[in-house]
């Protein structure tokens, strides 16, 4: 009659067959009816194409997983690496320091015993002799071997942060001036004109002797080695 409204909520998608019955006025129904077929469409989350770019997108992910692990321990692997050659150098230098203090040890006692007679023939020596002159060379020499040495020993210390600063309170521009005395017998067998100007005449100041007199010697030592006459 009028209602000739038939719903199916909910199907899935697929194909289907629309089948209907009827029977006329006196109650005789036509078995065979009448069907209509019908094709349920997927959402586009669920066609083909979609499953296609989910692979896709599932095998990227899975071989960028990959990538960023194989990364990381190849990263790691480098890490462990440098990690074991600094320790390697670590222990190399570790060495290498008591090395040189080990030896500067052995340098310095006998050059200590050097000095001490060296310092009794100077004071017995007059002022102004050949001899006197050659003693002083002599001394200075030695004492600057004995520097020498000593920094080997301040670079051990330094290396084991057991190296600290003694400092005097005075005016440094004497003891400068003294340090560069040093280097003038030097300068003069290089035939070098070697002077000291001070830019200001007094500075007051706390400084460590030893280590300032690392710095000049270093200086003006490497100045005089690289100057031509």
């Amino acid at each position: 009659a009028t209602n000739r409204v038939a719903r199916y909520t909910n199907l899935s998608p697929g194909e289907y067959t629309f089948r209907v019955k009827a029977s006329n006025n006196d109650g005789v129904w036509n078995q065979a009816g009448t069907s209509l077929q019908l094709t349920i469409l997927p959402p586009w989350w669920q066609t083909t194409g979609a499953y296609i770019l989910y692979g896709i997108l599932g095998i990227g992910f899975l071989y960028g997983l990959r990538q960023y692990t194989v990364r990381r321990e190849r990263l790691r692997h480098e890490l462990n690496l440098q990690r074991m050659e600094a320790e390697k150098m670590h222990t190399v230098d570790q060495m290498k320091s008591r090395f040189f203090a080990n030896i500067s040890h052995e340098f310095r006692t006998p050059l200590t015993l050097i000095l001490g007679p060296l310092e009794q023939h100077l004071r017995e020596t007059e002022v102004g002799s050949k001899n006197y002159a050659s003693f002083r060379m002599m001394r200075r020499n030695a004492r600057r071997l004995l520097h020498l040495i000593n920094q080997l020993l301040d670079l051990s210390k330094l290396e084991s942060g057991k190296l600290q600063l003694t400092l005097v309170q005075g005016d440094i521009i004497p003891f400068l001036e003294y340090l560069t005395e040093s280097f003038f017998s030097m300068a003069r067998e290089k035939d070098i004109r070697l002077l000291f100007y001070p830019e200001i005449e007094e500075l007051v100041m706390d400084y460590d002797e030893a280590k300032v007199q690392h710095i000049v010697y270093n200086l003006v030592s490497n100045a005089l080695k690289f100057t031509p006459a």
